[in-house]
C-alpha cells in the first residue's frame, strides 16, 4: 500500500512538473514594413504623425509616400538619395535645411536638375535640360483686376519649365506684355473665343516653335467653344513633338459636349498624327477617374496602347493633390501618346499656395500640372 501511494505521488508530481513547464508559444515578431522598398519604413512615412500613412503625399502626385519610390517627385528615387550609403535616406540633408533630401526637391545633391531658388523654391521641382518639362495652367481670367502680373512672371521664371500651355486668357495685350517681360521666354497666343483665349509660353533656349500656331475644328462650336490650339515644337535634344492645348466646355449638363470633343480629338490624332509624339493638355473641365459608364474620356482611356493620361494617379489619389482645390476636383490633365510612354518620368500638381498664401485670389483657382519626360 505504501508503494502504491508513493508511486501515485511521484506520478502526480511529474505530471504537475510537465504542466508547469509547458512551453508557451511567443507572439509572432513585429513586422517591420517598407512597402515601397525605398529604404524608409512605412511607419516613418507617416509624416503628420496621425497613424495613417495613406494621407502623406509630399509631391502631390496622388501616390502616398509609403507607396511612392520618389517621395519628393524630383526625379531621383528615394533609395538613391541615401548619399552616405547607410541604408537610411532620412538622415541625408545635402543643403542643411533640415529637410531630408528624399523629401526636398532643392537638395543640391547633383541629381537630375538644378536647384530652384527664390520665393517658390519649396513648391517647385528641380528641372533640367535633360528632360522635357511641360505644364498646363489655367490662369483664371488673366488678367482681371485681381491678377498679379509680377507674381505670375515670378512663377514662370522660377518654374523654369520648357513649355507652359495656358488657358483662360482674357487680355491678349496683357499676355504679350507678360511674355515680353520674361527674359529668355516667348509667348504665343491665338484668339479662339474673343474672351477666354489659349496660348503657350516656352523657353527659347530649349524649345523651338517649328511653325505658327494653328487651330482645329474651328466650326465645331458644340464640342469646342474654344478650338484646340496646336503647336509643333522641337526640344534642344532634337525631339520633335506636337502639343494640343484645349479648354473644354465647363459645368454640369455639358458632359455630352466634352464627350464629343474627346471623340473628335482622338479621331484627329489617329488620322493625322499616328506616329508623332503628341501631348494633349489643358483644362478638360471634367474628371478622368470616373466609372467607365459616365466617363466622357473613356474612348481615350480604353485605347491604352496608344494613349495614357499621365496624371491618372493624381486623379485617383487624395483630393489634396488635385488641380482645382476649391471644388475640389481634378480637371486639368496631360494626355501623352505611346511615343512618350517609355519617356514618362513623373507628373505632379504644383501646390503654389504653399509659397504664396493668397495664390487663389492673386493668381488662379487652378494649380498647374506638370509632366516630366526623358529626352536622352
Amino acid at each position: 500500500m505504501k508503494n502504491y501511494i508513493y508511486a501515485l505521488l511521484v506520478f502526480v508530481s511529474i505530471t504537475t512538473l510537465f504542466r508547469c513547464a509547458e512551453v508557451i508559444t511567443p507572439p509572432p515578431p513585429v513586422q517591420i514594413l517598407d512597402d515601397d522598398k525605398d529604404g524608409v519604413l512605412t511607419a516613418d512615412e507617416d509624416l503628420n504623425g496621425d497613424g495613417d500613412p495613406t494621407n502623406d503625399d509630399t509631391d502631390g502626385d496622388g501616390i502616398p509616400n509609403y507607396l511612392d519610390t520618389d517621395d519628393d517627385g524630383d526625379g531621383i528615387d528615394t533609395i538613391d538619395e541615401d548619399a552616405n550609403g547607410d541604408g537610411n535616406p532620412a538622415n541625408d540633408d545635402a543643403d542643411g535645411d533640415g529637410i531630408p533630401d528624399y523629401l526636398d526637391t532643392v537638395d543640391n545633391s547633383g541629381g537630375s536638375g538644378d536647384p530652384v531658388t527664390g520665393a517658390y523654391a519649396d513648391c517647385l521641382n528641380l528641372l533640367s535640360a535633360n528632360t522635357l518639362d511641360v505644364v498646363t495652367w489655367n490662369i483664371e481670367q488673366f488678367s482681371d483686376a485681381n491678377s498679379d502680373l509680377d507674381e505670375i512672371k515670378n512663377i514662370i521664371e522660377t518654374m523654369d519649365a520648357d513649355i507652359i500651355g495656358v488657358q483662360e486668357i482674357t487680355s491678349i495685350t496683357d499676355f504679350n506684355t507678360l511674355a515680353n517681360s520674361i527674359s529668355g521666354w516667348e509667348g504665343k497666343i491665338v484668339n479662339v473665343s474673343g474672351g477666354l483665349d489659349v496660348g503657350y509660353f516656352y523657353k527659347s533656349s530649349e524649345i523651338e516653335l517649328l511653325e505658327n500656331l494653328s487651330t482645329i475644328y474651328d466650326n465645331e462650336d458644340s464640342a469646342f467653344p474654344r478650338p484646340p490650339v496646336v503647336g509643333k515644337f522641337k526640344h534642344i535634344s532634337g525631339l520633335e513633338f506636337t502639343v494640343f492645348n484645349i479648354h473644354l466646355k465647363c459645368c454640369s449638363g455639358s458632359e455630352g459636349r466634352r464627350e464629343e470633343a474627346s471623340t473628335l480629338l482622338k479621331s484627329y490624332i489617329d488620322t493625322n498624327l499616328p506616329n508623332t509624339p503628341v501631348i494633349l493638355l489643358g483644362d478638360y473641365n471634367d474628371e478622368i477617374q470616373e466609372a467607365a459608364s459616365s466617363n466622357v474620356f473613356q474612348n481615350l482611356i480604353d485605347d491604352a496602347s496608344n494613349y495614357n493620361f499621365a496624371d491618372m494617379a493624381i486623379a485617383k489619389g487624395p483630393s489634396s493633390g488635385w488641380s482645382f482645390p476649391s471644388w475640389p476636383s481634378h480637371i486639368d490633365h496631360i494626355l501623352i501618346s505611346n511615343e512618350f510612354f517609355d519617356k514618362l518620368e513623373s507628373t505632379s500638381t504644383l501646390k503654389l499656395e504653399g509659397c504664396l498664401s493668397n495664390y487663389a485670389s492673386a493668381v488662379s483657382d487652378h494649380r498647374p500640372v506638370m509632366v516630366r519626360l526623358k529626352v536622352n
